[in-house]
């Protein structure tokens, strides 16, 4: 389950007296820390994925010249990676 590690942190924050601090869980912590970093770097290859298979979509469906308002929506890169496909379609 998403975010579970962060839950348990926040309980065993919120159970603490009121202002008292109750010892940093540094363990729990660190794993909150570790589980977030793996979910951005799976949810960044999701999107890089999704959006490349659009991307390549657009050459064959508007042709080499991406219209106006799609470029507008692209990252650099992203226009980068379609001229380039459409170099190597071309060639």
């Amino acid at each position: 389950m998403y975010g579970r590690r962060a839950s348990q942190l926040l309980k065993e924050i919120d159970s603490s007296e009121a202002g008292q601090l109750a010892p940093f869980n540094t363990d729990m912590f660190d794993q909150v820390i570790r589980e977030c970093s793996e979910h951005n770097s799976q949810f960044q290859s999701l999107i890089r994925y999704n959006r490349a298979e659009v991307i390549q979509s657009f050459r064959w469906k508007v042709g080499p010249v991406l219209p106006h308002d799609i470029q507008e929506k692209l990252h650099f890169s992203e226009k980068e990676y379609f001229k380039n496909h459409s170099a190597a379609i071309k060639s």
